[in-house]
């Protein structure tokens, strides 16, 4: 049987996403995304040469509006925060550049205690295959998928 998670069609697939707490730093996130491709991650790069470091935050954050479908982030009351570039900004420095990196396949999610162990298995062999190699975990990911 194939698991699903390896490839992802042009149909809006979403992946799973987690975020573990880090003391002192930010709470655990989980959400849901559309991987970043080599391509799209390619582009961003380049436009980051001519870009002040705020315009180049700004540019993340849309592209990173454009990659999640959900999230967990709620306000002090427990009422969930809506994803706009305004609320990617105003993220924690860490939890802010975590989430960057996972959307665009140079880190790999963390494992979320609440998956099932499909999921879970899936993520540890991208994230193992990637550290045995020179690619990204987006980049294991995205081989994976051109192979079924």
């Amino acid at each position: 049987m194939t698991n699903n998670l390896n490839y992802t069609p042009d149909d809006g697939y979403t992946e799973p996403g987690y975020i573990k707490p880090v003391i002192g730093l930010h709470g655990e996130f989980r959400f849901r995304f559309r991987p970043m491709l080599t391509e799209e991650y390619s582009h961003l790069i380049a436009a980051s040469d001519e870009m002040s470091g705020q315009a180049y935050d700004r540019k993340a954050a849309d592209m990173m509006l454009g990659k999640l479908t959900e999230w967990n982030l709620s306000d002090g009351k427990g009422v969930l925060v809506p994803i706009t570039q305004k609320t990617i900004l105003r993220l924690k420095v860490a939890l802010f550049n975590k989430l960057y990196k996972i959307i665009t396949g140079t880190d790999a999610t963390d494992i979320d205690p609440l998956w099932s162990d499909d999921i879970t298995d899936t993520k540890a062999d991208e994230e193992y295959e990637s550290a045995l190699s020179d690619r990204t975990p987006g980049e294991v990911r995205e081989e994976n998928d051109a192979k079924n």
